[in-house]
């Protein structure tokens, strides 16, 4: 669904959007951005 390449940026911009809010848990919103990209690659 998300190979195209303009995905990848709206995730990136999807998880700037997140860190904010993502205080001490912000490795375990990289961690499942990590996942979704290997998914998606």
């Amino acid at each position: 669904m998300g190979l195209l390449p303009d995905s990848q940026p709206h995730l990136a911009s999807t998880v700037a959007a997140y860190l904010p809010f993502a205080g001490p848990d912000f490795r375990y919103i990289y961690g499942l951005f990590g996942a979704i990209l290997g998914i998606a690659l």
